[in-house]
């Protein structure tokens, strides 16, 4: 019985773990389809992997200040898609990129970044 036991938590943990992540990634991926796709042009720079942004980066920043300006909720819901790629990726975003992003693509960003995300702000 203890055998069984052993086997049926874990099991039971895994599977309620990935129903959740499942959840959360069809609540992100409906409602952060916009951030992911103006923002995934950054991902590598970043992260380290490039050494400066790429046009599609610069201009997917630039459209989300637009739609950050849009309302006073926007901001927020930016952030909150994009605190879920930094989980989600597989390696962490860099301070020194976070921060030369906007100064690189000619622009201010109307919506927080951040290593320690604070959508809050």
């Amino acid at each position: 019985m203890s055998r069984f036991l052993a086997f049926l938590i874990p099991t039971v943990f895994v599977s309620v773990s990935a129903m959740a992540y499942r959840k959360l990634w069809e609540y992100t991926d409906k409602d952060c389809g916009d951030v992911y796709h103006n923002f995934l042009p950054c991902y590598r720079f970043i992260t380290g992997k490039m050494n400066e942004p790429t046009q599609d980066c610069c201009w997917g920043v630039a459209e989300l200040n637009s739609i950050a300006k849009q309302n006073s909720t926007e901001p927020q819901r930016i952030c909150q898609c994009i605190e879920f790629l930094a989980v989600a990726g597989e390696r962490p975003f860099l301070v020194p990129d976070i921060d030369t992003l906007p100064i690189m693509c000619r622009t201010h960003l109307s919506f927080p970044i951040s290593v320690r995300m604070d959508c809050f702000k």
